[in-house]
């Protein structure tokens, strides 16, 4: 969803990699420093959020919120990003 969302947006996106399923945060993290920089909160279309849920979620700001999956209805949703206070977010270099 984060990738076809960052498409429409005219973002680059951060090359994927499959070990993030079973990876740990710091080490997506150091994956998307590569694509980015860390942002203390999401600001702009685009910039990429990385929340905690059973395993860490990925999801992206548009329009003054976030998109993302909802573990519980396993749907995507639109909410205020005042509603999430644990996540690391990132934005690509030279936005």
């Amino acid at each position: 969803m984060v990738y076809v969302a960052l498409e429409r947006m005219g973002i680059e996106a951060p090359a994927f990699k499959e070990s993030w399923y079973e990876a740990n945060k710091w080490e997506i993290c150091r994956d998307l420093m590569s694509w980015g920089f860390r942002v203390k909160k999401p600001e702009y279309d685009g910039d990429i959020l990385l929340l905690p849920q059973q395993s860490w979620a990925f999801a992206v700001t548009w329009q003054t919120g976030i998109l993302y999956v909802n573990r519980m209805s396993e749907k995507i949703q639109w909410s205020s990003v005042r509603l999430f206070t644990k996540y690391h977010c990132f934005r690509m270099r030279g936005s």
